[in-house]
């Protein structure tokens, strides 16, 4: 039973790491999009251009904590920024 305990804790880890990978992987998407979007749209994108800035600042530092972490989980992690 310890051993079937140790493989089940591996699993819970490598499903841990999994999520905050495509989490992270999401949030460059939408950081990307939103430049994309300020950059290319500037016109459409006057009223919430605010917003944006705010989304893009906020990924920023929570993707530095999650490659922190991936790091720790994973040390060949690979930054996508």
């Amino acid at each position: 039973d310890v051993e079937r305990s140790r493989g089940l804790g591996d699993v819970y880890k490598r499903q841990k790491y999994n999520k905050l990978k495509e989490a992270y992987e999401r949030s460059v998407i939408t950081s990307k999009a939103a430049v994309w979007l300020l950059e290319n749209c500037p016109e459409k994108t006057k009223n919430i251009r605010t917003d944006l800035l705010k989304l893009i600042e906020q990924s920023e530092k929570l993707r530095q904590k999650a490659e922190i972490l991936l790091i720790k989980m994973n040390p060949d992690f690979k930054s996508l920024m």
